[in-house]
């Protein structure tokens, strides 16, 4: 009876701890200590994303020398699930600055293996974010993002797997080419002491 008597203490001790624990790591997500909890892939769905997007896209198939794909595929997934979308192609900042933002969290979580490109945009395209034709990647790359976070975490990749295809580029709208400037040379003259010539 005593080791009945026992593991009832016990897992009524473990029942208390987890509570702690629970209320402890709230405390350390609002502090900004810790990511928020995200619907991130099973191994099996991991892997299921990452060659469905692979299939579609060549470009995008891992390469040796950039490390361990899919740890920053599963990174960059993690972090696109907060980031702010947008339902157009942001032209203004480039790839690498979004890429940037989630080496930035990544380190900021202490979450080891980082994110590049490649992975980063494989994964923008799996969790639904716009993204334009990736032929010529990394160049012309366009992705729906925007600064800041989004409110409500995105599980967008559940439709990826479901439905088995990923979603289709947005088309790049061309830029008009800016008119060249005509340079203008102003030599000053002979007597013109005061501009350091």
């Amino acid at each position: 009876m005593k080791s009945a008597e026992r593991v009832a203490e016990l897992e009524e001790r473990v029942a208390e701890l987890e509570s702690e624990n629970d209320a402890l790591r709230s405390r350390l997500i609002a502090a900004g200590l810790m990511p928020t909890p995200a619907d991130l892939p099973s191994d099996q769905q991991l892997d299921k994303l990452i060659g469905l997007v692979v299939t579609a896209h060549p470009q995008l198939e891992p390469r040796e020398e950039e490390g361990n794909f899919r740890r920053q595929f599963l990174n960059a997934l993690h972090f696109l699930t907060f980031a702010r979308r947008s339902d157009e192609l942001n032209r203004e900042y480039a790839l690498s600055f979004f890429v940037d933002q989630a080496n930035q969290w990544c380190r900021q979580y202490n979450i080891d293996g980082g994110v590049r490109s490649r992975a980063f945009v494989a994964a923008a395209i799996t969790s639904g974010v716009k993204y334009s034709p990736v032929v010529r990647f990394p160049r012309d790359i366009e992705l729906g993002l925007a600064l800041g976070g989004a409110s409500q975490g995105s599980s967008a990749w559940h439709s990826v797997l479901t439905s088995g295809e990923v979603p289709k580029p947005t088309p790049l709208v061309q830029r008009a080419r800016p008119e060249r400037a005509q340079q203008l040379l102003i030599r000053p003259s002979s007597g013109d002491r005061s501009a350091g010539w």
